[in-house]
């Protein structure tokens, strides 16, 4: 019972407004009356109540009034069974609106609503919300659920992508990206920067934290992704070999940026709300405190920061995109106007490596290559068929053996790049010596039409893929040179990864060994291709050094290329088993083919133990021919007194196999 006296405390508690935003409930007042006789129907918030007691309320925004006719009057914790039932949960007052949660009434004396409930609480005046503040509030909490929701199915499927996308290119081909014949490290790259915007938007993006420089930067990766796309599309050399699976990467990556972008933009108008609510208010804080605005300003600043360095790793990886696609077009250009036919001298292709045609290789020659006899009768020599080495092209380790063809020492000789090197695909993984010897053997008898003779010169690594290709094609390879070639021990990682050396290694060993060998077996191989997608190697290259596009494309500056460096990983992983066997299995077919072996003296005096694999290779084949030291570094074709031997070890060589050829034909 309620003393007339005074207020009694009501046995049910006040409820505050419930907070749609995660952020602490404001105070928020409620416009509206309700007026009670006893003898009127009650009209408010909970529909029609019959009351008893005659008062009059009147609640105002931010304040409490009460004026009391005659009698101070109270309300009881529990009512009658002869007033009416509880609150309903339908809102018929439409100038105010509960959470639709329900309400029941804290003590009310002459002065007003009491400040404290029967526990000693504050009651918050915040509980009415008015309709459009309602809306507004529910709209808000269904988008950050539903978005929310978007984002983490985005993320989710951006790794199953990413992770797929890893298998296909450097561990085996699961017919994911088997007609992307550009791979490198860019859709990997891509998939990534957009998987960690779609998270920091989920992470950090609310009402609080909206910032318009995340939304431009979401805009602006949206647009870069879509120019890089246009710019491989608008080049032929990538736009027939990225493949479906090539554009769908990169229209997918942007269509992650354009959600992140949308969501930005919807929290935009959300806030704008929120700011007019606030300015409405007045006093009184809108959607946040002012404890949790410094708070999100940190998380935006850090999410800005973010995607600011998203934003400039995706203009980099523009400008390479754009210096790759120019490099390219003036080498489509040098290779239409040398397209081969049957009576050129000098001519360059693409052949396809395989039936299936999942790489082609850039294969030149020159001099009559497909014809053995000259227009005179006379017998030509056999074709000079050149393997370059680990860290170059035919463009840099073979003008030694152009000499000799404008000088006519030679008469034809042909060069080409091994996959994922200078103009041929990225071959799919794995990828090996065994591999790489029937591509070139596929290419050059089922597509060129170039059926031999051979005297098959391999410098370096090469050196390997010459044993191999030689050993799978012994009647029509009539010699073999091998020039500061690898020993398949080499392949074997525990040569030049092992942090102490065995005894019988130079305490010095590997750093005197060349730069070019220790690479495929670096595991900084892989970052150092996820940072070629930059290409800051490659910019230097063209606005300091003003090389030309064979530079980046054949020469110096191959080595900073994607495709080259992911084939270098794939030679790192399938080396120390595949590659080994491939050779080691090599050696028992190449006993009686004809054999020189040229030897950097530099390399001999830096380790004994690179001398002693020169001396094995050697004995490889039972007619090796000589072994010849020369003067100079590893490199022999960058001095003089190294090119000078180089030349006269393959005359030579080449002489005794032409001598050969006609001494069988004279015996049959």
């Amino acid at each position: 019972m309620v003393n007339a006296d005074g207020p009694v405390n009501s046995s049910v508690k006040s409820i505050k407004s419930e907070n749609l935003l995660g952020d602490p409930s404001p105070d928020s007042g409620f416009v509206g009356n309700f007026n009670n006789t006893d003898s009127a129907s009650r009209q408010g918030l909970y529909g029609n109540q019959s009351e008893s007691n005659g008062y009059n309320h009147s609640y105002g925004i931010g304040g409490q009034q009460e004026s009391n006719r005659g009698i101070g009057s109270s309300v009881e914790g529990e009512r009658s069974k002869s007033n009416s039932p509880g609150p309903d949960t339908g809102l018929k007052n439409p100038a105010a609106r509960k959470l639709n949660e329900p309400i029941n009434y804290g003590s009310i004396s002459s002065y007003g609503i009491n400040e404290n409930n029967e526990n000693g609480e504050g009651i918050d005046d915040s509980v009415y919300l008015r309709d459009d503040e309602y809306d507004d509030r529910r709209k808000y909490k269904r988008f950050m659920r539903d978005w929310r929701l978007l984002m983490v199915i985005l993320v989710v499927i951006s790794s199953v992508w990413l992770v797929a996308a890893f298998i296909s290119d450097y561990l085996f081909n699961i017919s994911f990206m088997n007609y992307n014949r550009t791979a490198g490290f860019e859709d990997i790259a891509l998939i990534f920067i957009s998987m960690i915007a779609n998270i920091m938007t989920y992470l950090l993006s609310r009402i609080g934290q909206y910032s318009k420089v995340e939304q431009y930067a979401n805009m602006i990766l949206c647009g870069l992704t879509l120019l890089n796309l246009f710019i491989a599309v608008c080049t032929r050399y990538t736009r027939t070999r990225m493949g479906k699976v090539g554009v769908m990467t990169y229209l997918w990556v942007a269509f992650s940026f354009a959600v992140s972008a949308l969501f930005e933009w919807y929290l935009y108008t959300f806030k704008n709300y929120s700011d007019r609510e606030r300015h409405t208010n007045k006093g009184r804080s809108a959607w946040k405190t002012t404890t949790a605005a410094l708070k999100d300003w940190s998380f935006a600043g850090a999410q800005n920061m973010i995607k600011l360095v998203l934003m400039g790793y995706l203009l980099l990886f523009t400008l390479n995109n754009f210096l790759h696609a120019v490099d390219l077009h003036r080498a489509r250009n040098l290779i239409n106007s040398m397209q081969a036919s049957a009576t050129s001298d000098n001519w360059s292709a693409l052949h396809w490596a395989n039936e299936d045609h999942t790489y082609q290789l850039h294969i030149r020659c020159y001099g009559d290559v497909y014809a053995n006899s000259s227009e005179s009768g006379r017998q030509l020599k056999p074709i000079v068929l050149y393997e370059h080495g680990g860290a170059d092209t035919g463009y840099l380790s073979m003008k030694w053996i152009q000499d000799l063809y404008s000088m006519n020492r030679i008469d034809r000789y042909c060069t080409y790049d091994r996959p994922g090197y200078g103009l041929s695909d990225a071959p799919p993984a794995p990828i090996s010596i065994g591999l790489t010897a029937e591509g070139l053997k596929y290419a050059l008898l089922k597509e060129a039409n170039i059926t031999g003779p051979f005297i098959a010169v391999g410098y370096d690594m090469g050196g390997l893929v010459t044993q191999v290709f030689t050993a799978k094609n012994t009647d029509l390879v009539k010699g073999m040179m091998l020039i500061e070639s690898w020993h398949e021990n080499m392949l074997l990682n525990s040569h030049f990864m092992s942090p102490i050396p065995g005894d019988y290694y130079d305490p010095d060993f590997r750093p005197k060994i060349p730069s070019e060998i220790r690479k495929p077996y670096r595991v900084s191989t892989w970052w150092r291709g996820i940072l070629s997608t930059i290409g800051l190697k490659l910019q230097t290259s063209w606005l300091i050094a003003h090389r030309g596009s064979r530079e980046r494309l054949l020469g110096r500056d191959m080595i900073y290329q994607g495709k080259y460096l992911r084939t270098k990983f794939l030679e790192a992983i399938t080396n120390p088993v595949l590659s080994f066997n491939d050779v080691v299995n090599s050696h028992e077919r190449l006993t009686h083919i004809p054999t020189s072996v040229v030897t950097s003296r530099d390399m001999i005096k830096k380790n004994k133990m690179w001398g002693q694999w020169q001396r094995e290779l050697t004995r490889i084949s039972g007619k090796t021919e000589e072994w010849k030291v020369a003067e100079g570094g590893h490199e022999l074709y960058k001095y003089e007194l190294g090119q000078k031997a180089l030349k006269e070890v393959l005359l030579r060589l080449v002489d005794s196999a032409d001598e050969q050829d006609m001494l069988q034909d004279t015996t049959s």
